[in-house]
């Protein structure tokens, strides 16, 4: 499961945990106070199953951030569009019972949605609707069985992208991309060459051997190569600041690395 980098501020958060024998989420959300964070949680393995966004959403008119968790899928409404302040929206499906779902419909109704976090869905489809978000700037996909790949290389307007696998030639089309973790299926496509990014994970690739144009990219601030099978790093990285190598061989060079680049943060 994705580790997202975001955690709620414990002043401004709530945790509701639905117990359908009890009651429903419309009657759990009675009484509660404004929030700027809310998580919907299904319970145990005999809560599994799909969630609808209840209606009683709209009673959090400063709700910021919107978590739904441990369900197999999520159905999305229009009241999504009565939600004036949410700017992120995290996904996370439940791995016991994962079912197909659809991400797109409903999602232009959120005027400010900035942030997507996806993670567990299978299969999880992209919809064309997604491209009407105009705020969208992050977005994670993770441990998705995805179709409508295509969908993520219109989104230009993407400044973090975070995902299991790889859009090869196609990463060229988002121009604004500062920070990208991928999986390669071979190779690293030469189209991140010229993107500007500042920060860049590798993830689960064996074996890993940098191409040396990534050593020349002149913004790239932080790179991430955590528990890859990478024995050897090209020349260059004039701006890096930030070099992670946790359960790569390495670890076994960190001496020479630090030699090497005395100015860089080196993570083991």
């Amino acid at each position: 499961m994705t580790i997202f980098p975001l955690e709620p501020r414990e002043d401004a958060s709530l945790s509701l945990l639905r117990h359908r024998a009890v009651c429903g989420l419309d009657e759990a959300m009675e009484g509660a106070g404004e929030v700027a964070w809310l998580t919907l949680r299904g319970g145990g393995m005999a809560e599994i199953g799909p969630v609808t966004l209840p209606g009683a959403l709209r009673r959090f008119s400063s709700l910021q951030v919107l978590e739904v968790e441990n369900y197999s899928a999520v159905h999305l409404t229009e009241v999504l569009s009565d939600l004036p302040a949410l700017h992120t929206l995290i996904l996370l499906g439940n791995e016991f019972d994962p079912s197909g779902m659809s991400i797109g419909p409903y999602l232009d109704r959120i005027a400010g949605l900035r942030a997507l976090y996806l993670d567990g869905f299978f299969p999880l489809t992209l919809t064309a609707d997604l491209l009407f978000c105009d705020a969208l700037t992050t977005l994670w996909v993770d441990e998705c069985g995805i179709e409508g790949k295509e969908i993520i290389t219109s989104l230009t307007k993407l400044e973090e992208l975070s995902i299991d696998f790889d859009l090869g030639d196609d990463f060229a089309r988002l121009t604004h991309l500062e920070r990208l973790r991928f999986t390669p299926r071979r190779e690293v496509p030469e189209s991140i060459r010229d993107l500007g990014l500042r920060t860049l994970a590798i993830s689960k690739i064996h074996p890993l051997v940098l191409p040396e144009w990534i050593g020349r990219m002149e913004t790239l601030q932080e790179l991430d190569l955590c528990n890859c099978d990478i024995h050897e790093l090209p020349g260059g990285f004039p701006a890096l600041r930030r070099l992670e190598v946790i359960g790569t061989p390495l670890l076994e060079k960190v001496d020479d690395l630090q030699a090497r680049f005395p100015e860089v943060e080196i993570i083991t």
